[in-house]
């Protein structure tokens, strides 16, 4: 752990999550636009687009910006980029779990596996964006 750089981690972090808001909420933002425009207010989302199939989406965009934030951190730190991936998964991890526990109990709605799912690949999608930059870039950084 003494080899370890924060702010690359926290860089990473921010990365992830910032980058997942910004871009679920410009398909948000792209789809309601397109729905209200074709169908007027008097539409319900639910009966147009499959909730499951749309968190679902959501899910998978948070886990790409989880592989970006570990290769972000892993590319700050320029060494131990699986460490630095693995921790980057670890802080989002433990922001995640109350907030998805959460939204379980309170949304019964979308099925509880998709949430846990997500949580379950969060970790490996950072460490796998560690490994993408050590395979990518790692090895003219270590010369």
């Amino acid at each position: 752990m003494k080899n370890v750089q924060w702010k690359a981690v926290i860089v990473g972090f921010c990365v992830d999550i910032i980058g997942s808001i910004l871009a679920i909420s410009a398909i948000m933002g792209v789809m309601v636009f397109v729905l209200v425009k074709q169908y007027g207010m008097d539409i319900s989302q639910p009966q147009l687009i499959d909730i499951i199939t749309k968190v679902s989406t959501y899910r998978i965009i948070g886990l790409i910006f989880t592989v970006a934030g570990g290769f972000v951190a892993a590319q700050i730190a320029k060494r131990s980029e699986l460490q630095h991936g693995l921790l980057v998964g670890i802080v989002h991890v433990t922001l995640a779990v109350p907030i998805t526990l959460l939204i379980i109990f309170m949304n019964r709605t979308i099925p509880s596996s998709i949430h846990l799912v997500q949580l379950f690949l969060i970790i490996p999608c950072a460490i796998l964006g560690g490994y993408l930059r050590y395979v990518l870039i790692g090895a003219k950084d270590t010369k």
